[in-house]
């Protein structure tokens, strides 16, 4: 099997060992010459998809084909292209059914690992790294504060954008508790707020008009 993750699990593993299958990941970039349907089945019916496409553009003046028309190429292609046979002997190349080391090590051999890159870098770009690295340590890269206008006297907590934790909800409630409350005075034509002064014996707190 190849190494896509989704493709093991636990569940997997138990049910292969119980089965007395012995899982084996194939090398990286490998699928295309050792999987049975990659070799005999899904390359053929990609280039007869690729000329179908092409006469299909050729055929037609638009240079775009629409979704319909993919599907309706797609099936055409897989129903004419596809056999039964081609599919069969893909597991006989790959030396699957019936077992065979022997084909099994040659389809291997056609694979060619590619060169790695070499480590050595340039004196003068390792230079400009650490310049470039300087540079970036230097620069002051927090996020620039919005100023806010002096106008409003409020004063506010801002949590836009912001998470709102335990910390957060007991300063909101701390605020909201501290905020002074006004007292409303009851009038023959409703209700007004007057604002409390303190009191020191001899002042009047409250008063009608």
């Amino acid at each position: 099997m190849d190494g896509c993750s989704s493709h093991f699990s636990e569940f997997i593993y138990a049910e292969a060992k119980a089965l007395n299958i012995l899982l084996q990941f194939l090398p990286a970039n490998t699928s295309h010459m050792l999987q049975p349907l990659d070799v005999t089945v899904f390359r053929p019916f990609k280039q007869a998809i690729r000329h179908a496409v092409a006469d299909s553009i050729w055929n037609d003046v638009p240079t775009n084909i629409n979704k319909q028309l993919v599907v309706a190429i797609a099936c055409d292609v897989w129903a004419n292209s596809t056999s039964t046979a081609a599919i069969q002997n893909g597991f006989v190349c790959t030396g699957l059914c019936p077992l065979s080391l022997d084909k099994m090590m040659y389809r291997l051999s056609l694979f060619k690992p590619s060169a790695l890159p070499s480590n050595e870098l340039d004196d003068s770009w390792v230079q400009e790294i650490d310049m470039v690295r300087g540079e970036v340590r230097d620069k002051d890269l927090r996020k620039p504060q919005v100023k806010t206008s002096k106008k409003s006297s409020k004063k506010t907590l801002k949590v836009g954008g912001m998470f709102i934790t335990s910390a957060y909800n007991e300063l909101l409630q701390a605020q909201a508790a501290a905020k002074p409350k006004r007292k409303k005075k009851k009038t023959g034509q409703g209700e007004v707020a007057l604002p409390v002064a303190p009191s020191d014996g001899n002042v009047v707190v409250e008063c009608v008009v």
